[in-house]
Parts: structure tokens; C-alpha cells; sequence
């Protein structure tokens, strides 16, 4: 497979999941019906429009390659948070889930050494803690 197909294949992971917490992002902040029943459910319609902008930040963060780090660990957080509020109020988990486990494959597959232990590091660690 020639190089350039390869790296476009690394992006569509990244496409998908940007487009989907984008969208996500705009119907909190435009207080769509079925999100202000759940929202209002859950007792959490005082945050839906903040949240909404959260999302938007930290996939802005994501998509930008110097902030992918940053982004990648407050979408972790963001989408964490979400599967603790829907397993605290007795509802699926499942989608904040997906939502969490597509980000990370986009990761990986845009920069997988944040995967991989360096050497230098183990090193480091492994004299310190002996």
C-alpha cells in the first residue's frame, strides 16, 4: 500500500469521531429536545449548553496535532465522566463508551508511541524504584 493511502487511512477514525462529538457539541449548545429530556433526567440542563462547549474544545484540542496529548486525555476524562453519570443514574453506558474507545484507536493509529513505554523512561523508572 503506498504511503500517502496509508496515512489518509490513519485520519478516518479521526474524521468520524471529530464529526460525531462536533455535532454532539452543537445540539447541547442548541438545547435539542431529546437532550434537554435526558439532560433534565439525568438533572444536569443547567450544564448542557457548557458541556456542549466542553466538547467542542476538547475535540478542537484532539484535532490539532501539537494538542492531540491534550485533547486525548480531556476527551478521556470528559467521555470517563459521562459513563460515571450514566451508571450512577442506572442508564447504558454504552455509547459514551463507544464514543471513548473510537478516540482512542484515533489516536493510536495518528501517533501510537503515546501507547508505547519509551526505553529512557523504563530506565529511569526502574533504577528509581529499586
Amino acid at each position: 500500500m503506498k504511503l500517502t493511502k496509508k496515512r489518509n487511512l490513519r485520519f478516518i477514525p479521526t474524521l468520524i469521531i471529530s464529526f460525531m462529538i462536533i455535532m454532539s457539541g452543537f445540539f447541547k449548545i442548541s438545547s435539542a429536545p431529546q437532550l434537554v429530556e435526558h439532560y433534565t433526567q439525568l438533572g444536569m440542563i443547567k450544564y448542557l449548553q457548557i458541556l456542549g462547549i466542553a466538547e467542542l474544545l476538547c475535540i478542537s484540542l484532539f484535532i490539532y496535532k501539537q494538542t492531540m496529548h491534550i485533547g486525548l486525555m480531556l476527551l478521556t476524562g470528559y467521555f470517563g465522566g459521562a459513563i460515571a453519570v450514566e451508571i450512577s443514574h442506572g442508564n447504558l453506558f454504552v455509547a459514551p463508551l463507544m464514543i471513548l474507545i473510537i478516540v482512542w484507536v484515533a489516536a493510536y493509529m495518528r501517533n501510537s508511541s503515546l501507547f508505547i513505554a519509551q526505553k529512557t523512561f523504563r530506565k529511569e523508572m526502574t533504577s528509581y524504584m529499586a
